[in-house]
């Protein structure tokens, strides 16, 4: 009997073991695979905002340059009226004289 309790108590035993070590095996995947995940999501993040970064410069460049050329219509439109006003005042003066 004591025999037999030694034996059943030695197969429980192993069989514990087996089982801990399959549960610590399935614990390794899935710590394995939340680490993969959490690195996958990260470098996804980290793409977009390098994508919205990149999207982000290339509009403030259109816009600066859009401005900039509104900027030269305005100037040579000041320079036009300036140049127009002078011819003007200059025809009215000489008029008057």
């Amino acid at each position: 009997m004591k025999e037999r309790n030694h034996n059943e108590s030695r197969i429980l035993n192993d069989n514990i073991k087996k089982i801990s070590t399959e549960k610590n095996i399935q614990i390794d995947k899935a710590r394995n695979q939340y680490s993969k995940a959490l690195s996958d999501a990260n470098i996804e993040r980290e793409n977009k905002r390098q994508t919205y970064q990149a999207n982000s410069q290339a509009l403030l460049k259109e816009f600066v340059t859009k401005i900039n050329e509104i900027d030269d219509v305005i100037l040579k439109t000041k320079d036009t009226l300036e140049q127009k006003t002078d011819e003007i005042k200059r025809n009215y003066f000489f008029t008057i004289h």
